[in-house]
């Protein structure tokens, strides 16, 4: 996104996989990543 590397989950992946998003939230904390919330619009369209 705009030139920096990131990994964009959905958070429904919490409600359907709950061990899936664990593990996600698992790795970036072993692996020192930054984690946020966001919600991601994408430009409109002119």
């Amino acid at each position: 996104m705009n030139g920096v590397k990131c990994v964009v989950v959905n958070r429904e992946l919490q409600r359907y996989e709950p061990m899936a998003w664990d593990f996600v939230l698992n790795f970036a904390k072993d692996n020192n990543l930054q984690v946020a919330e966001a919600c991601y619009l994408p430009d409109a369209k002119a």
